[in-house]
């Protein structure tokens, strides 16, 4: 799983986003490359959220203003939805009714079935393998965000957009965050999350919103 080194890039330029015709964003400008993380940061209401779901194609912007890259190629953002994305929000997206292995189980029959078997491994790495078995609305919060981080291992995909992840995390579970991250960057994957003070990464790069714009 993931053995490959990823080779995706996005490019933003002039990047606007609206939102009940009020500008959220405008002006931002940035690049990654392969292997780059960076930290978005800014007081509520700085289009934190709404920059990430610009990127994650949920917001209508113009063609020019996001471009990811295959190598020196062009991608469709269709493409890049579809197959080459991650994005955790708020939310975690997980079904409280059913046990742990089968909320990562359905990820796999979904996104990736050739990784199902791998399920036990993945709940391992976690630190859910003792709750393999248990409904998922009983468990705490911090649990709960360390099962949806599963997620993001059972499909690997390239581009990771995270919204506040260590919400919820205790320190060890903001150590393995930060692992998990650094391991896929080795591979050439791609991070771009939001973060309160007190949550970065190893060589990261950070972006200052403010209310209309970036510093």
């Amino acid at each position: 799983m993931g053995t490959q080194p990823y080779q995706i890039s996005l490019q933003i330029h002039d990047l606007g986003v609206e939102r009940a015709g009020r500008h959220i964003l405008a002006g931002v400008n940035f690049s990654i490359a392969p292997g780059d993380a960076l930290v978005l940061r800014g007081t509520n209401g700085a289009g934190k959220t709404s920059l990430l779901r610009a990127l994650a194609g949920f917001s209508r912007v113009q063609e020019e203003e996001i471009t990811f890259l295959h190598g020196a190629e062009p991608m469709e953002r269709d493409d890049i939805a579809a197959t080459h994305l991650h994005y955790l929000g708020h939310e975690n997206g997980v079904s409280l009714k059913l046990s742990v292995m089968e909320n990562i189980v359905s990820w796999a029959q979904l996104l990736a079935p050739e990784n199902a078997a791998q399920a036990p491994d993945l709940l391992e790495k976690v630190g859910l393998s003792l709750m393999a078995k248990e409904r998922v609305g009983r468990l705490s919060a911090g649990q709960k965000r360390r099962l949806a981080l599963t997620r993001l291992l059972i499909a690997p995909r390239a581009v990771w957009l995270m919204d506040e992840p260590a919400t919820a995390l205790d320190r060890e579970g903001q150590a393995l965050l930060t692992e998990l991250c650094q391991a896929h960057r080795a591979r050439g994957g791609v991070i771009v999350l939001t973060a309160h003070e007190g949550f970065s990464l190893p060589d990261a790069r950070g972006l200052q919103l403010s209310t209309g714009g970036a510093e």
